[in-house]
């Protein structure tokens, strides 16, 4: 999952994406919603409870601004939230994935595709926020979520025990938690 939109943390979300990947199908969809065209969508009751139901996981690349931005705007704490830059540092006791997130996962093509749209709509400003969106916003948005489950299962496969695991998971339990008291504070 990923959230675009115009200075998040302070500003506006105007995008949610979200990919869903059956493991007994391998089979993937990925669903780019625009909130800026119909913020009804937000109200949708099956997306509410999936974003709040913990046991769903709900994996994200550092999603401490798409955490931030769903608490401000629109009061939604989304629980379950796996953050895989955050879970792969512990599990890799300080390595990051910050830079490159599909190359970590050899998508290679797919990552220089990604870069390319990036540089060629950087200059765009209030890109997220213009309307319609653009077949290149919309593959952008799309590549943003593509590999996530990818990284994430890299992640869960490189924990050395449960312990190690359980750290990931509490660590970035108080990262969203720290998040959370700095809306309710502002």
């Amino acid at each position: 999952m990923d959230t675009e939109g115009v200075n998040l943390g302070f500003g506006q979300l105007t995008i949610i994406q979200i990919s869903i990947f059956d493991t007994s199908t391998n089979t993937q969809s990925i669903f780019i919603l625009d909130i800026l065209a119909d913020v009804k969508l937000l109200s949708h009751s099956k997306l509410i409870q999936m974003l709040q139901d913990e046991s769903i996981i709900k994996v994200f690349h550092d999603g401490r601004a798409d955490y931030y931005q769903m608490k401000k705007e629109f009061n939604l704490t989304i629980r379950g939230m796996f953050d895989v830059q955050i879970g792969y540092a512990v599990l890799t006791k300080g390595s990051s994935i910050s830079a490159g997130l599909n190359t970590k996962v050899c998508r290679r093509k797919a990552e220089y595709k990604k870069e390319d749209i990036r540089v060629k709509l950087a200059k765009i400003e209030r890109l997220f926020a213009m309307r319609p969106l653009t077949e290149d916003v919309i593959e952008y948005c799309a590549l943003d979520v593509k590999y996530l489950h990818l990284v994430y299962e890299n992640c869960y496969n490189l924990k050395n025990d449960m312990e190690v695991c359980k750290e990931a998971v509490s660590e970035i339990k108080d990262a969203i938690q720290f998040i959370g008291k700095e809306v309710d504070e502002k």
